[in-house]
């Protein structure tokens, strides 16, 4: 274990005089906690036992939102309400009902490393086996004859594994959020970077961004060049982006007009909607222009060249599955026509034809490839999801936005609804995984409600992401440091930008 470990002990008031004797026989000297509570320091070989001692289950979990913990110990060997009789909900119980159903699950401390001190009563097997079920780390039952120590040796990983980001989609907007989340995260990372990260796994926008992360492209220089870059045929420009399909547009309607000659009713209400294009805009010069810079000096648009592993999420429009460029089979595809492919978001633009298969967007049936980093071994999960359903107070808000707002709400509802509940299973099948959640919030909603596509707005929406990415840090400081500490990842307090983009700030 770490030279110093903090443990957040729960205790229940009536066995406060037992469990001094207990501290006392392991030699534990008296100190003060992060909020002037009651501390105990325990020597253990090397390493130091710093046991905060809390006896309130309201006041564990205000501490476990706010301060790292290396492991909670859970002493259930007597009940918090003991006057109850033996009918009563054990300590232990009590606290993993509350922690296990938490609203928020990416801040729910990893259940592998809490640990139940058990009372060697009759009811121990069915008390030890209802704890396994929720895949906590262990449990003892004379935690200071040595075992409570052992066990934490065991729990101790000190191969963290891989790190990975996860980058959803969410159109131009969601791109500007999450280049602002990445801007923010690279300044607070001391003597590292974003792009040291192992894994990256991009769906639409995210794909995006990824494909230059992952070619070790600073989030500072992917913005500069993206926006701020003069040379000629660098910058993001709207003609790149909104490069409408014309002879997609003749087609339909050429054809709509012949058979309006000859058709009525409900054959002619078919054909008008036949006569809808499947996308607005080709995609062609997107794709054009990501393979251009793909194929810069220092970057690549091979999957197997990369130094980090990267997977892009699509939808395979006609069997509607998910497929994940970058591996098996779909590994030798262009990185390219891969982010080409995972942002087809219809009806913005058309699908792409890959390997004689039409693909669309792949949020259509996944929000967030983060399983594919599981799959591979990843200890850390940075996950970014700009989709989320604008929350506001005032009755008929939406309603005044009209129809296309409207629309977009309801599909941001769906799949952000999709998503926390694919997230949430993911939470509770790797209770040793470390997982951070991004997402917009406050002002930030209606800044990226409406329309995807907010070409005019990218230096407000990236902005305000970073200012709010940065307070959201600073805010989660303490949690947040001994989290991505324990991958050797270390955050530094104050936010510093690097290089030139410092000044758009």
């Amino acid at each position: 274990m770490k030279s110093v470990t903090d443990i957040l002990y729960l205790y229940s008031t009536e066995r406060l005089q037992e469990l001094s004797k207990e501290l006392a026989s392991v030699q534990a000297q008296d100190t003060r906690g992060p909020k002037g509570d009651s501390c105990k320091v325990v020597q253990a070989g090397n390493t130091t036992l710093r046991f905060l001692l809390i006896d309130d289950i309201d006041r564990a979990l205000e501490f476990l939102s706010d301060h790292y913990f290396n492991f909670v110990v859970v002493d259930a060997r007597l009940c918090a309400h003991c006057e109850r009789g033996p009918d009563c909900t054990p300590l232990s119980m009590q606290f993993m009902e509350r922690i296990h159903y938490s609203a928020d699950p990416d801040k729910r401390y990893p259940l592998s490393r809490i640990i139940a001190v058990l009372p060697d009563d009759d009811a121990l097997a069915q008390h030890s086996f209802d704890l396994g079920k929720l895949r906590i780390g262990g449990f003892v039952v004379n935690p200071f004859s040595g075992k409570l120590f052992e066990l934490m040796d065991q729990l101790y990983d000190p191969e963290p594994g891989k790190t990975a980001i996860c980058l959803s989609g969410g159109g131009l907007e969601g791109f500007l959020f999450e280049a602002g989340v990445m801007l923010a995260l690279n300044a607070h990372l001391q003597a590292r970077s974003v792009t040291d990260f192992d894994i990256f796994c991009g769906i639409s926008a995210g794909s995006f961004l990824g494909s230059f992360l992952a070619n070790g492209t600073e989030p500072e220089r992917i913005i500069e060049q993206l926006f701020e870059d003069k040379k000629a045929g660098s910058a993001l420009t709207p003609q790149v982006i909104y490069d409408l399909d014309v002879r997609e547009y003749a087609s339909r309607f050429l054809s709509l007009g012949r058979s309006l000659a000859v058709l009525s009713g409900s054959e002619m209400f078919s054909n008008l909607l036949r006569a809808v294009p499947v996308g607005f805009f080709r995609g062609d010069a997107l794709h054009d222009y990501i393979e251009r810079l793909l194929n810069e000096e220092g970057r690549t648009n091979d999957f197997r060249k990369l130094q980090r592993e990267l997977y892009i999420g699509a939808t395979d429009q006609d069997r509607s599955t998910h497929v994940v460029f970058g591996a098996g089979q779909w590994r030798d595809v262009p990185i390219s026509h891969a982010v080409r492919a995972s942002a087809a978001l219809t009806p913005f633009f058309q699908p792409v034809r890959v390997e004689g298969r039409y693909f669309v967007d792949g949020q259509y049936t996944r929000t967030s490839n983060f399983h594919i980093a599981l799959e591979r071994g990843a200890k850390l999960v940075v996950v970014v999801n700009p989709l989320v359903p604008i929350k506001v107070e005032e009755t008929g808000y939406v309603r005044k936005k009209g129809g296309v707002f409207a629309a977009l709400q309801a599909l941001k509802a769906v799949v952000h609804t999709r998503f926390l509940h694919a997230f949430q299973a993911s939470v509770d099948a790797y209770p040793d995984v470390d997982f951070v959640l991004f997402e917009p919030e406050g002002d930030l909603l209606r800044l990226m409600g409406g329309s995807p596509m907010k070409y005019n707005l990218r230096t407000e929406i990236l902005n305000v992401a970073y200012r709010s990415t940065v307070q959201r840090i600073q805010r989660d400081y303490e949690v947040l440091q001994g989290t991505f500490g324990r991958h050797n990842l270390r955050l530094q307090r104050h936010p510093r930008l690097r290089g030139s983009h410092r000044a758009v700030f």
